[in-house]
């Protein structure tokens, strides 16, 4: 059979998913439950960080642009250190 890889190989190598996708979708199926719980919890007692439930729908608040003071000159900074390049 022909593969990129040899088996061998390929079952050694450390990967940051496990190489089961049912082990993956598992470990992923708990973190949701365990997410929904906290969003539920936080729902009924109004704590909901820049957002709340209405009639139903989740609503988040739209988040804010929070720039350190002075981004703007490291901005700048930074264009001035591109070389030119002409699009044409």
């Amino acid at each position: 059979r022909h593969v990129l890889v040899p088996m061998a190989v390929a079952h050694a190598a450390k990967l940051a998913v496990p190489s089961d996708p049912h082990v993956w979708l598992a470990d992923r199926k708990v973190r949701l439950a365990d997410g929904l719980a906290r969003l539920g919890r936080a729902a009924r007692s109004g704590t909901i960080p820049k957002g709340s439930i209405e009639d139903g729908t989740l609503r988040i608040d739209r988040l804010t642009a929070d720039a350190p003071d002075g981004i703007e000159d490291l901005m700048l900074d930074l264009y001035r250190r591109l070389p030119p390049v002409r699009i044409t």
